[in-house]
């Protein structure tokens, strides 16, 4: 056998920049399914977050309101505790007024769509809201949605 004493030999090079080049495309599969994981898993979180805040929202004020209106078929006006709050549905936000405050505010971060609202329609003294909210920010492969739907019954005009 023969020993090459001036470096190595073009095949002991070739095996070690194969074994280097498999280690550095495992490591960036390992990393780009590190990140599409958190990116889904961040738009499922911000989605809930919007989810669960509109639902905790519509039920506090629904709920033990003492009258609700619709007006103009995308803004309810629900009397609770004397004060007017307003509700204005646009093309892909939910904003929100309490009595005479200027400025409405958006409820949601992320995109509605679908949405509808009745009251009185399945049951008097109730408001049946539905709508999709979604999220595919960043990589839209990774979206996330959740269908909300809900009728509230006023407890206050029982």
């Amino acid at each position: 056998m023969l020993v090459n004493s001036k470096g190595y030999t073009l095949v002991e090079i070739l095996i070690v920049m194969s074994i280097i080049s498999v280690i550095v495309v495992l490591s960036s599969e390992i990393v780009i399914n590190m990140t599409a994981v958190a990116v889904k898993t961040s738009n499922k979180i911000s989605v809930e977050q919007d989810y669960s805040f509109m639902d905790l929202k519509f039920s506090r004020i629904f709920q033990d309101s003492s009258s609700i209106k619709l007006s103009g078929g995308n803004q309810v006006i629900a009397n609770y505790e004397g004060t007017d709050y307003y509700f204005s549905f646009d093309s892909d936000k939910i904003n929100f007024k309490k009595g005479a405050d200027v400025t409405f505010e958006p409820l949601n971060n992320n995109p509605i769509s679908e949405f509808s609202v009745s009251v009185g329609t399945s049951r008097p003294n109730s408001i049946k809201i539905s709508f999709k909210i979604s999220r595919d920010k960043d990589i839209t492969k990774y979206k996330a949605e959740s269908f909300y739907e809900r009728t509230f019954i006023l407890q206050k005009t029982r």
